[in-house]
C-alpha cells in the first residue's frame, strides 16, 4: 500500500520494496551501467524475513492493532488526494466487513496523522522538499501527488531500512489517471496479453534507445532493469519481478491464500486495460491497449477481452489475503 517519486520526472513502479532514501534517489537517477544482477531482483508480492531489511507486514502496535499511519506529502497532495484516499479506505473497510473486529476478522486500522487542532501533519516540513517532518514517525506512509501519464506506484507493506533507519521508505504516489487505489500485482502469461508497444511512451522511448548496443524491443519490454534505467513506463508490467529486497519463497503462506492459485483478473490490485495505454485505447479500440485478458485460458488465438479498472469492490482474493496477513488479534 504505497509508492514514490525518485526525482523530477523519474518515478518508481508499483510494488518496489526499495527504500526511498535520498541516496537511493540519487543512485537511481544516475544509472549508467548494469550493476544489478538478476539475483538482485525479487518477487513483488512477498515480505522479507523479520531479521532482514525490506518490506514487511504493518506491525502490531501497543493497542494490539496493525495500524497504517499515513501523511500527505504537502498541501497539494492533501487537496488533490484526500477524497480519493478516503474513498479507497472506505471501500476496503466495507469489503472487509467493517472496522477491525472479531466479526470482520481483520486487524487493520488506518490513521491519518493530524496535529492537536485536527489539521493535517504533512510529511514534508513547511516549504521544504524531502525534509521529513520531525513530529512524524519515519515509518509513516507518505502519500504524494505527481503529475504523470502513468497511473501510480507503490512500495509493499512497511519498508524497513535498518542501518541506519531513515524516513520516506514507505511511500505512495498517485497520478491524475489513477482511480481510487494504487496496487501491486504479478502477471500470469497464461491469462493476459501484455502488448508493450501500446504503452503511451513506447514509441518515444524506443526511438531514443533503439541504437544502443544489445538493445531489443524484447529487452526493453521484459527486462526490469532496462525499463528502469531507460525510464520506461513498462516497468510495472514486467511479469513476476520487481527491484528490491523481497525474496521468492514458495513456503511463504501469503502466497497460498487461494487454493489452486488461480489467476484473478478481478483482483482490485490488477491494472485495467486502459492503464498506461495509448490514448486511443478503449473497448472499441482494444488493438491500442497494453493489457488484455485471454478469452480462453492459455489460448492466445481465442481472442481477447477488456480488463476493467476494478475500484468499486475488492475481490474475494483481496479479502482473503488481507485477513490472512492481518488476522483479528482480540
Amino acid at each position: 500500500m504505497a509508492a514514490s517519486t525518485v526525482a523530477s520526472n523519474f518515478s518508481l513502479p508499483c510494488a518496489i520494496p526499495l527504500p526511498m532514501t535520498p541516496d537511493n534517489r540519487r543512485v537511481l537517477q544516475q544509472l549508467n551501467d548494469d550493476t544489478m544482477s538478476p539475483e538482485g531482483l525479487g518477487a513483488a508480492t512477498l515480505f522479507t524475513d523479520p531479521e532482514f531489511e525490506g518490506s514487511k507486514p504493518w506491525p502490531v502496535g501497543t493497542d494490539n492493532r496493525n495500524t497504517i499511519a499515513y501523511c500527505y506529502d504537502d498541501p497539494t497532495s492533501y487537496t488533490k488526494l484526500r477524497s480519493q484516499v478516503g474513498n479507497a479506505i472506505k471501500q476496503w473497510l466495507t469489503a472487509l466487513g467493517g472496522q477491525a473486529s472479531e466479526t470482520s476478522g481483520h486487524n487493520l486500522v488506518f490513521q491519518e496523522m493530524k496535529d492537536e487542532r485536527g489539521r493535517p501533519m504533512y510529511c514534508n516540513q513547511k516549504g521544504a522538499d524531502y525534509d521529513w517532518n520531525p513530529r512524524l514517525s519515519w515509518y509513516t506512509l507518505s502519500i504524494e501527488y505527481k503529475e504523470s501519464q502513468e497511473i501510480a506506484a507503490a512500495t509493499v507493506g512497511l519498508v524497513v531500512y535498518l542501518n541506519p533507519p531513515v524516513p520516506w521508505t514507505t511511500t505512495l504516489f498517485v497520478g491524475p489517471k489513477t482511480d481510487d487505489a494504487d496496487m501491486i500485482y504479478e502477471f500470469g502469461d497464461q491469462w493476459v496479453l501484455y502488448a508493450c508497444q501500446n504503452l503511451y511512451d513506447f514509441d518515444e522511448v524506443w526511438a531514443r534507445v533503439r541504437d544502443k548496443p544489445g538493445m531489443t524491443k524484447e529487452k526493453l519490454c521484459e527486462d526490469p532493469w532496462t525499463a528502469l534505467k531507460e525510464k520506461f513506463s513498462g516497468l510495472p508490467f514486467v511479469k513476476n519481478l520487481s527491484l528490491g529486497g523481497a525474496r521468492l519463497d514458495s513456503d511463504n503462506p501469503f502466497l497460498h491464500v487461494r487454493p489452486g492459485g488461480d489467476y484473478d483478473t478481478s483482483f482490485i490490485m490488477h491494472y485495467g486495460s486502459k492503464g498506461s495505454s495509448r490514448n486511443e485505447c478503449d473497448q472499441n479500440h482494444m488493438e491500442s491497449c497494453a493489457l488484455l485478458k485471454y478469452k480462453e485460458h492459455g489460448n492466445p488465438s481465442g481472442g481477447y477481452e477488456w480488463i476493467p479498472r476494478h475500484t468499486a469492490k475488492p475481490s474475494s482474493v483481496d479479502i482473503a489475503w488481507v485477513k490472512a496477513v492481518y488476522p483479528w488479534r482480540g
